[in-house]
């Protein structure tokens, strides 16, 4: 064997051995939902629930509604049911057909192993699996319910977690508790990166999307109290049904973590429909008095809310040094907006054209000339004190001179910055080649240590965007282009000119307004060009993104005493 060829077979088994480990930690050698690791688990959790102090409002149903399953993949659905550690519950499984021999043979079984905690009925005559939950759902006596596909799976622990996060909340009658969803295929793998994480709060009416229905504890009660499914909502159902829980005076709680696993092979995609969706938030919208217009969005299955619009006045914040063409191309997309009003203010951080501030005063704003070494913070702060035109305005538009909107977009932004919760808006800013710059920003913390902007979908064409087609709230918004309220930006003592100079500062804005119990909003209806260079140069930020630095800062002045923090800087003009 040639030098070479054996070099060649030891680096080969070299790599082979080192994709076997990465196959393992990535997760494609999985837990089986049968190995030892389930199994004391489970032995675990019975034990533990066990220990928890007895009260008779935890009880459980958990309704299955089947229609013709694999008997193999219904039996580890069922186990995973029956194999609860609750000793207050039961599973009621409704017959759609009448079962094949392994499916009658299956459950005789079950039922001899089980006793009454196995419950069957049927249900041949029904052709609608929704009719059949709400058939079951009539039949229980438990406190609390829930819904799970013939083939899905729940791990051992699942009503134990729920049952400790209930015992946190004394409105247990109107609290439902939900989790993550991830992926298993026919073996009972778990697939790796299937995890869907639910959104961390059910917010209304902000409902533009479907909800995934699945993992939800839901309190007999309720259920009962609304009706349960409306099966007229046809496409729309469990749409329907969180609205209704919602109006009842529901409150929803995530339990984030990934306890209920759904089948890959035999997923059935719901069918939805987008006119029932809308006819579903048109009817929901009359009942709450909400004055808001529905129609269809970008993407199928989701849909567009139109809030009135206000009439207010707009101060709109520009920061500027030299750069006239932009400048200038920014000021004039700004004169091109419709149905709004406002009043410009430019800040000249030390231009040496003084041609751009007089063509600025033409079009009827006012600059501020500040001569100081460039602070984003401080600017837009300063932009805020010192105006003499725009102090009247209740509404402040945070604009990088680098961006041009379209017509519409200062219109759309301002039906959202006055609804209940939202703290700062954000719009959907494209390079000029078409590229995604911002449609929405999350917080990613890399150990508690480092904060990282994730900006969602970045660079992607409109062709290919989802989550950014939608309106929705995020971690963040860039300031490149946000409005908010004058009262809410006060309050949370404005950009930090200190600590956030440049970098991160409209990160740290949101954690502030976020301290405020507001939340960013994100809207794709309200678009622009953003001229930033997509090969920005380095800058060395990494003081600034130290998750410590934001947590520290929020710890000491909790957002009230910003203006006790400001240094007299010097006046270098």
């Amino acid at each position: 064997m040639s030098g070479y060829t054996y070099s060649f077979i030891r680096s080969l088994i070299f790599y082979l051995n080192q994709f076997r480990i990465y196959l393992y930690i990535g997760g494609i050698q999985h837990h089986h939902i049968h190995e030892d690791k389930i199994k004391r688990l489970q032995k675990t959790t019975h034990g533990l629930h066990t220990l928890l102090p007895k009260n008779d409002h935890f009880s459980y149903s958990i309704l299955m509604a089947v229609n013709q399953p694999r008997p193999h993949l219904f039996q580890e659905s069922l186990e995973s049911a029956l194999n609860q550690s609750a000793i207050e519950m039961d599973v009621l499984v409704g017959l759609m057909h009448p079962p094949s021999k392994k499916i009658e043979e299956l459950l005789v079984c079950m039922h001899q192993k089980w006793g009454e905690k196995l419950i069957i009925f049927n249900f041949f005559h029904i052709l609608e699996k929704e009719e059949v939950i709400n058939q079951l759902a009539e039949k229980t006596t438990r406190k609390f319910l829930l819904i799970l596909e013939e083939t899905h799976w729940i791990r051992p622990d699942f009503l134990f977690r729920f049952e400790q996060t209930l015992r946190i909340f004394p409105d247990r009658e109107k609290k439902i508790i939900y989790c993550h969803l991830n992926e298993i295929n026919d073996k009972g793998y778990f697939i790796p990166n299937s995890e869907q994480h639910q959104s961390s709060e059910l917010l209304f009416p902000y409902f533009f999307k479907p909800m995934i229905e699945k993992g939800m504890l839901i309190p007999t009660a309720l259920w009962k109290n609304v009706g349960g499914i409306d099966l007229h909502a046809k496409g729309a159902e469990y749409e329907q049904l969180l609205l209704k829980f919602d109006l009842a005076g529901a409150t929803f709680q995530q339990l984030p973590l990934s306890l209920y696993s759904v089948r890959s092979s035999s997923r059935e995609e719901r069918k939805r429909s987008q006119a029932s969706f809308l006819q579903v938030l048109e009817d929901y919208s009359k009942a709450k008095q909400l004055n808001w217009q529905w129609s269809p969005g970008y993407l199928a299955d989701c849909v567009r809310a139109q809030p009135p619009l206000p009439s207010c006045y707009i101060q709109v914040v520009i920061p500027y040094k030299d750069q006239k063409e932009l400048t200038l191309k920014c000021i004039h997309s700004l004169l091109q907006q419709k149905e709004v009003q406002f009043q410009i203010t430019a800040i000249d951080n030390g231009s040496t054209d003084p041609s751009i501030a007089s063509e600025i005063e033409k079009l009827g704003g006012e600059v501020i000339s500040i001569c100081e070494p460039f602070n984003y913070s401080r600017l837009n702060n300063l932009a805020v004190q010192m105006t003499q035109q725009a102090a009247h305005c209740e509404i402040i538009l945070f604009l990088n001179n680098d961006v041009e909107l379209e017509s519409d977009a200062m219109s759309e932004m301002v039906r959202w910055v006055h609804q209940p919760q939202v703290g700062m808006v954000g719009c959907r800013l494209h390079y000029p080649d078409g590229r995604l710059q911002h449609g929405g920003v999350g917080i990613n913390l890399q150990g508690r240590e480092e904060i990282r902007w994730e900006h969602i979908e970045k660079l992607r064409r409109f062709k290919e965007m989802k989550v950014t087609k939608t309106l929705g709230f995020f971690d963040a918004v860039t300031a490149a282009c946000v409005m908010m309220k004058r009262k809410t930006f006060l309050e949370v003592g404005g950009f930090d000119e200190i600590w956030y100079p440049i970098g991160y500062s409209d990160t740290h804005l949101a954690l502030k307004v976020a301290s405020q119990g507001l939340k960013c909003f994100y809207t794709p209806y309200a678009v622009g060009v953003h001229h930033e260079s997509i090969s920005r140069k380095s800058s060395i930020e990494d003081y600034e993104n130290s998750w410590w630095l934001h947590h520290l800062l929020m710890k000491r002045d909790k957002f009230n005493n910003n203006e006790l923090e400001k240094n007299n800087l010097n006046d270098f003009c």
